[in-house]
């Protein structure tokens, strides 16, 4: 009976055995299958980042790429502008140069500077400057540096310009090149000078013409035989001949005449 009993228990372990092996298989066979799905889905997880970064990176680049086109079409835009307005400055240049004209005040019949602009030439123009610029000293004593003579302030000048040059550079100060209108300021400009100026005197065609528009009348002529169209005075020679011919391109001292 108890060897019974023993084979008994032996068939009994065996088979406990074999289920536990069987257990042990089936365990160990679930655990393969559990990995290999973590080792795909981590896989498949990789493959989701690495293919969302990429599209990342190409809406990123068309994004720059949109940023860069703009930005050059706007450069482009801006340069045919530029050239644009470059060209119109140019003609326009151009064409005010070659008409020669430009509008100024004039005078009418009775003396008086008329209100109402006129087309006229650069050289009227320029002559009648004088007479339209504001008298900012008027029934005041003359600037610093100018010299009185009755109602008329003279500026000598410490440099030296061209005829045109030294005209326009009095214009600017509201004056314009001395006008020798009697031998008094003939007299007084003669003896405050110390070298050769520019007067305002110039020949234009057979006609020798002040800045003020004016007809020479009284002359200073020294003893000269050139044949050029503007004139200094001479403050170191006689004050009865002291005008000298000489060439407008010349440059020399100036002098300055302001009505108060």
């Amino acid at each position: 009976m108890q060897t019974i009993a023993t084979q008994e228990e032996k068939i009994q372990d065996a088979e406990t055995s074999g289920l536990m092996e069987e257990a042990k298989a089936e365990d160990l066979e679930e655990a393969q299958q559990c990995h290999y799905s973590k080792l795909q889905s981590s896989n498949e997880d990789v493959y989701s980042e690495v293919l969302q970064d990429a599209t990342d990176k190409k809406k990123a680049e068309r994004k720059t790429e949109g940023k860069t086109r703009l930005y050059r079409v706007a450069c482009i835009f801006l340069t045919i502008l530029c050239l644009l307005l470059l060209a119109t400055i140019i003609i326009l240049s151009v064409l005010l140069t070659q008409t020669g004209s430009t509008v100024c005040p004039g005078k009418g019949e009775d003396g008086a500077t008329s209100q109402l602009p006129r087309t006229c030439s650069l050289e009227e123009c320029q002559a009648n400057f004088v007479t339209s610029v504001p008298q900012y000293w008027r029934c005041t004593d003359c600037p610093e540096g100018w010299l009185k003579l009755d109602q008329w302030c003279f500026l000598l000048s410490t440099f030296r310009l061209s005829w045109d040059e030294s005209r326009r550079n009095c214009s600017s100060k509201g004056a314009s090149l001395a006008v020798i209108s009697s031998k008094t300021v003939q007299d007084f400009l003669s003896d405050n000078g110390a070298v050769k100026y520019w007067i305002g005197l110039r020949r234009i065609g057979d006609t020798w013409t002040w800045t003020d528009n004016a007809l020479l009348k009284q002359s200073y002529w020294a003893d000269d035989a050139s044949d050029k169209d503007c004139v200094v005075l001479s403050s170191t020679d006689s004050p009865g001949k002291n005008w000298i011919k000489k060439s407008c391109q010349a440059y020399t001292y100036f002098i300055c005449q302001l009505h108060l």
